[in-house]
């Protein structure tokens, strides 16, 4: 784990860019008291030093059509590397895939998935299930929502 050299100004340009993303630069300087050069200097080296590795739109899975939020959980058969490199081929193309992660313990991924309805959600759960190098799944279909926030918490800094 790296130990980024960020200090408070840096925390506050943080907190503010993880809560509101298309804030322009004057009212980040305003915010943080700080004149717009400099304060666009220092976002501008949180993205060079990968301190924030992007920026995007978050969307409403209901209003996008996709009813239906699932976590899978999958072992994989074998663990070789053609065996992943295939497994993370096939599951870069399915869209209804939205976020996977490797584990540790009793599962080896964890999958967020959407799809329109029921039926969607059954051909996506057999084609994920159906993949050469799958073998087990677990789903657990979402009920509701409690917490939405995706992005890391910012440390306190010097």
């Amino acid at each position: 784990m790296s130990d980024p050299n960020l200090d408070r100004t840096d925390e506050r340009i943080l907190q503010i860019l993880r809560s509101d993303g298309r804030i322009t630069n004057l009212e980040m300087a305003e915010r943080i008291a700080l004149s717009p050069s400099p304060c666009l200097r220092r976002v501008r080296r949180l993205e060079s030093e990968g301190v924030i590795d992007g920026y995007s739109a978050r969307l409403d899975a209901k209003k996008m059509g996709w009813g239906i939020t699932a976590f899978i959980h999958l072992n994989i058969e074998r663990h070789r590397k053609s065996d992943s490199e295939y497994f993370t081929a096939e599951l870069a193309g399915i869209e209804q895939v939205v976020w996977c992660q490797a584990l540790a313990g009793p599962w080896d991924m964890l999958l967020l998935v959407v799809a329109r309805d029921l039926d969607d959600y059954f051909e996506l759960a057999q084609t994920l299930g159906g993949l050469e190098s799958v073998k087990d799944i677990q789903s657990t279909i979402v009920v509701g929502e409690i917490k939405r926030d995706l992005g890391v918490p910012v440390p306190h800094f010097k």
